[in-house]
């Protein structure tokens, strides 16, 4: 499919099994048969989410090259005698948030001075940061080359940053490479759910008191994404904060800069979101389990099975995983399909 797609496809792209059981034929005791514009359908479907992981993974390496992400070294177990030296020991690792390790004093001072306040807080901050921006023509030349990236081409000419309000050319600035770099982002807002048979049927699977119905797409640049970023490394998902949690904690932007971004202000809001965490964790458990039930019947559907012959099918196998009875197991399935629907369309 890859090849029949030529330029079209990014050639580092791979389809996944489910991807690529929309786009074959199959026929007992021949090849398959592949169609390519379902192919072309599943790679328009699937480009968002691969190019926003390409970015993520060009974030990362930038982050590792410039030495952010340094490995820590596994610590010794062992007696630990109340001397001075333990004692001041001790301190400087309750101050660098390591706990219950032993350590050499000089690896947790490094550790202190290095690891904990993160590269977008501290003193630092107080040094006035050199800003250069592009010219007119260094612009045309990114602007060209991310044409064909699916968040920066529908962003459009006059999109600024949801967040931060930075246009497509004040986003634009030098990587720790000294290379000129700009990314756009696709984030969520959740909207709460509020029909009375959608909040019956998920209270069975929620672990939070909120429901969300569905989820509203915006679009970010790179710096106003490493907000959700950070919130990952203190064990959050980027869905923890809505748009408006994103501006409290962006600061004061600049043009061509990257953000002032205040970790321990961004683990405070992590801490204060748990609730939020779990709902948003509920909402997509919940999107992939309706559309899988509707895409498994018109999956059957489209080759050739009845529709009510389909339905069994899938309805017999969720009964046997479910354990519900009869009664409730098929108006949660006939839900879930309709559920389904209404969430892929």
């Amino acid at each position: 499919m890859k090849a029949a797609l030529g330029g079209v496809i990014d050639p580092n792209f791979s389809f996944s099994p489910s991807e690529i059981a929309t786009f074959i034929m199959p026929e007992a005791n021949k090849p398959h048969v592949p169609i390519v514009e379902a192919g072309r359908k599943a790679w328009e479907l699937a480009a968002p989410i691969f190019y926003d992981r390409v970015a993520f993974a060009r974030t990362m390496s930038e982050r590792i090259h410039a030495g952010l992400h340094d490995q820590q070294r596994t610590a010794t177990q062992g007696y630990w005698e109340r001397d001075d030296r333990s004692i001041i020991n001790s301190l400087v690792l309750e101050s660098a948030r390591i706990q219950g390790k032993r350590i050499d004093l000089s690896d947790a001072i490094m550790r202190r001075s290095r690891g904990v306040d993160g590269v977008n807080t501290g003193r630092g901050h107080d040094r006035k940061r050199s800003v250069v921006a592009p010219t007119l023509a260094e612009f045309q030349q990114i602007d060209r080359q991310l044409a064909s990236s699916p968040p920066w081409k529908s962003a459009g000419h006059d999109w600024r940053c949801s967040i931060c309000d930075r246009s497509k050319q004040q986003i634009l600035r030098k990587s720790n490479k000294g290379r000129w770099t700009a990314r756009i982002h696709e984030l969520r807002d959740f909207e709460a759910e509020t029909d009375l048979q959608n909040l019956f049927h998920r209270a069975r699977h929620q672990t939070s008191h909120i429901v969300l119905r569905t989820h509203m797409p915006f679009l970010v640049c790179q710096d106003c994404r490493q907000i959700g970023t950070k919130a990952t490394e203190f064990g959050a998902t980027e869905d923890c904060f809505t748009s408006d949690d994103l501006r409290r904690l962006v600061g004061s932007p600049e043009p061509n800069a990257m953000h002032h971004l205040e970790q321990d202000a961004i683990r405070a809001a992590v801490e204060r979101q748990s609730d939020w965490i779990a709902a948003t964790g509920d909402y997509w458990a919940h999107r992939n389990r309706a559309i899988d039930l509707h895409s498994s019947v018109s999956f059957l559907i489209s080759r050739g099975w009845p529709s009510t012959e389909a339905r069994l099918h899938v309805l017999n196998d969720y009964m046997d995983h479910k354990g519900l009875d009869a009664g409730r197991c098929v108006s949660e399935f006939d839900w879930l399909i309709e559920e389904g629907k209404r969430l892929r369309e």
